[in-house]
């Protein structure tokens, strides 16, 4: 997979996210996510990213469902409090 197919997957989970927080049947997507909440959102996904990847096999496709949430997060996280270039 291209790096910009990549960013296309995480920049259409971040607009997943974006709208499920405006969904008031959804009391578990927050709008206003202090990095903490994103920290744990992360920490929460990577427990069920590991154990798919533990119960799966190659390509991992239902580990990477967790890795594309966790992804956005951390660019939800950059959105918010800035990210440093490299």
């Amino acid at each position: 997979m291209k790096r910009e197919d990549v960013y296309k997957a995480l920049d259409s989970e971040r607009a997943y996210q974006d709208e499920m927080s405006q969904r008031s049947d959804r009391p578990d997507m927050i709008e206003e996510m202090h990095i903490g909440d994103i920290l744990s959102a992360i920490y929460y996904n990577l427990g069920f990213a590991n154990a798919a990847w533990y119960q799966g096999s190659v390509p991992h496709q239902d580990a990477m469902q967790y890795l594309r949430k966790i992804g956005a997060l951390c660019v939800k996280a950059g959105e918010t409090y800035g990210m440093k270039d490299r």
